[in-house]
């Protein structure tokens, strides 16, 4: 279990808040931080549970897809909201992508899913940028480095442990990097 503030463990924890009250009303509760039970194994980042996992024999922990992959990991799949098992892999990743509303702020959560081909444990990265900046040229630089992230980039994703973006997402993160 991480033992420092993550986007991972905020995922976890609010997919296990849908879809257990137990774990919503007498447990650790959602968060980016939780105060994991005292017999947890805890470390920091998602590289040292990783780590962790594959040297503590019969270990179960959670860690993002990409490391998973490169640490060549064993991934459970899950059952969905359809009560379908869906297996961890870029295609299920899109797919329940694909199924998830993207609000005007761009900032979503999708706890549990719909989808009968959805993972339930998906979640976007995010990528905070200044509005302005000091420098002109540095600021055109980077912005045409985030166009190409999200158009032709995309394409270096899965090989990387990270799953493509819908292309309406694409297109309104696009718009948005003005």
């Amino acid at each position: 279990m991480r033992q420092d503030g993550s986007g991972t463990t905020y995922a976890f924890t609010n997919h296990l808040s849908a879809l257990s009250p137990e774990w919503r009303e007498r447990g650790p509760g959602v968060g980016s931080l939780i105060a994991w039970p005292r017999l947890a194994m805890t470390v920091p980042s998602n590289e040292g549970v990783a780590g962790r996992i594959k040297q503590s024999k019969g270990a179960i922990g959670y860690v993002e897809y990409g490391i998973a992959q490169r640490g060549d990991l064993a991934m459970a799949w899950l059952e969905n909201k359809t009560g379908a098992f869906i297996q961890p892999h870029g295609g299920s990743g899109l797919a329940t992508l694909l199924n998830v509303t993207m609000p005007d702020n761009l900032c979503v959560f999708a706890p549990d899913p719909d989808g009968d081909d959805s993972y339930p444990i998906v979640t976007y990265s995010w990528l905070l940028l200044y509005k302005t900046y000091d420098n002109p040229q540095k600021a055109a630089a980077l912005k045409d480095y985030v166009r190409w992230c999200l158009t032709d980039g995309q394409a270096f994703n899965e090989s990387l442990g990270f799953v493509r973006l819908p292309p309406q997402v694409v297109s309104r993160a696009v718009d948005s990097v003005h």
